[in-house]
């Protein structure tokens, strides 16, 4: 049978016409005639070997995977004469390869579904394959990463420094090493973001290093965090050296205003008033707030006061979370300053806090503080970090002008910002 059919299939090469046949192959099924033309075509090529798979169907009807491979022998003119071959049962082979497929499909999901970004390298740093979430990020295609020098990839690409970062990090872990470091990739729109990043290297069963396993997550707000606790902890230590300086204010303003059975219930109830304007800081999360509490809550150590010697003039407004923290820190300050040399330091003084909107020649809000009856006041001969406070830093945080006069009536001090820049615009 085999015979006849290598005969047929030359004959029809020979004359250049396509072989389509079944035949029974020692007993054991039909020879497939998807096969059949494969090795015709070949007959007809130029080409002298073949290898070509199909399914053979059984004598018992069963389906069964077969491979066909061989050689042909041709003459000067390259005209096939003889072919030569194997049919083999590849059913093992191939159900080996669909395993394979199924749990390949299985981990691209897995990896594809991971929050880190994970890829895989060759031990001199070509990217061989990468998950959706570090593609995503970008905005490009796989096509755009896998086969290249992972150094040259679009998440660090926009540095030299970054670059060589990542090559030395590379060359560390094909010797053996593990890598992490926190380090910022450009991603979609050419925005940026700080990621903890660790390659790896991973080992074959002889011990080699075989290939580099890459992962990182986004750890931008974890970074943000980290910088705001900074400046929350500059703060505090700034505001715990003030509230000593604070409860002595007040506790000389309750010895003037109180008789000794007194005295003792109304310094409680201002130092727990001066407890609330912190603790409204911090549970706040320097989130937006309206704008009378907040005066309010950073004043609230002299509440007694509010309505007689503390006057609030100005319509209901909520800050900006920005704004909301720029103009806590600095109505500390103006408070505090008030305490221990103005208008608040002695039995007379008074304070009007005002603030309304303007809308020509463009949105502005504006905001006084103006004390007055107190001590007289001069001009510090160095600028501390108060100073800053109600100066540049308020200016630089919500784009505006701050004004300070040190008058012969008491301290002056104004804040002009855009609209849009300090307060929440429904």
């Amino acid at each position: 049978g085999l015979e006849r059919t290598a005969a047929a299939m030359r004959t029809g090469a020979l004359q250049m016409r396509p072989v389509l046949m079944t035949c029974i192959i020692a007993g054991v099924g039909l020879f497939p005639a998807a096969m059949s033309s494969g090795i015709a075509n070949r007959l007809a090529s130029d080409s002298n070997d073949y290898e070509i798979e199909n399914q053979l169907l059984r004598s018992d009807g069963t389906i069964q995977w077969v491979r066909g491979s061989g050689s042909i022998e041709r003459d000067a003119g390259g005209k096939p004469l003889r072919l030569v071959g194997l049919v083999s049962d590849i059913g093992e082979l191939r159900k080996t390869r669909d395993a394979l497929k199924i749990s390949e499909a299985r981990l691209r999901r897995i990896m594809d579904n991971v929050l880190a970004f994970v890829a895989t390298l060759t031990p001199d740093g070509m990217l061989t394959e990468v998950n959706a979430t570090g593609i995503n990020i970008t905005g490009l295609t796989r096509e755009d990463f896998v086969g290249r020098a992972f150094w040259d990839c679009h998440w660090w690409a926009y540095s030299a420094d970054v670059q060589q970062r990542v090559r030395m990090a590379i060359q560390r872990a094909a010797l053996g090493e593990t890598v992490r470091y926190d380090e910022s990739i450009k991603i979609a729109n050419d925005s940026m973001i700080t990621i903890d990043f660790q390659i790896a290297p991973v080992f074959n069963e002889s011990g080699n290093i075989s290939e580099l396993v890459t992962s990182a997550v986004d750890v931008t707000e974890r970074k943000r965090g980290e910088h705001r606790i900074r400046l929350l902890m500059r703060e505090v230590n700034h505001r715990s050296k003030n509230l000593l300086t604070v409860v002595q204010a007040i506790a000389r303003q309750t010895a003037r205003d109180s008789d000794v059975a007194t005295f003792v219930t109304r310094l409680s109830d201002r130092i727990s008033g001066l407890a609330a304007s912190q603790d409204l800081l911090v549970k706040s999360d320097w989130r937006g707030a309206d704008l009378t509490e907040l005066v309010e809550s950073q004043l609230g150590h002299f509440k007694d006061l509010f309505g007689k010697r503390i006057r609030f003039e100005g319509s209901p407004l909520r800050l900006t979370p920005v704004g909301s923290q720029a103009m806590g820190m600095a109505l500390h300050e103006l408070g505090t300053n008030a305490s221990k040399y103005g208008a608040l330091s002695n039995d007379k003084g008074k304070v009007l806090i005002k603030w309304g909107c303007e809308s020509k020649p463009e949105p502005m809000f504006n905001i006084a503080w103006q004390e007055y009856g107190g001590p007289p006041v001069d001009q510090p001969t160095r600028r501390g970090f108060g100073q800053r406070v109600i100066g540049p830093m308020i200016e630089a945080s919500v784009f505006s002008r701050a004004t300070i006069e040190y008058s012969k009536n008491g301290f002056n001090w104004k804040l002009s910002a855009p609209i849009n820049k300090i307060l929440e615009i429904d």
